[in-house]
């Protein structure tokens, strides 16, 4: 992965997190990135958590080794950003009709 895609990701989650911050019902995002300096044991981590009750909906791992610009990890990236970006868009959507 690259720097740009690690950041996109993150600030999507920060933007999910920034609407949960006002709305009890609104899931929340926990980003964690795992690993130490050796750059190939690095590992992202991102889960999306219901708030009430507290209920784990979806968790996506990457690996943000030089192997995960390949194809197949490539359609992955853009498959969680799209499911990142569909929470923000909605969260924009109940925020209009507040």
């Amino acid at each position: 992965m690259t720097a740009k895609q690690i950041t996109e990701l993150h600030d999507l989650c920060l933007q999910i997190n920034l609407f949960a911050e006002r709305h009890n019902q609104a899931p929340i995002a926990m980003y964690h990135m795992i690993g130490d300096e050796n750059p190939f044991t690095t590992m992202i981590c991102i889960e999306i958590y219901q708030t009430e009750p507290f209920n784990i909906i979806k968790t996506f791992t990457f690996s943000t080794d030089t192997i995960s610009t390949e194809d197949v990890k490539g359609r992955y990236y853009r498959l969680v950003k799209k499911y990142l970006k569909d929470l923000v868009k909605k969260n924009v959507e109940v925020k209009e009709n507040e």
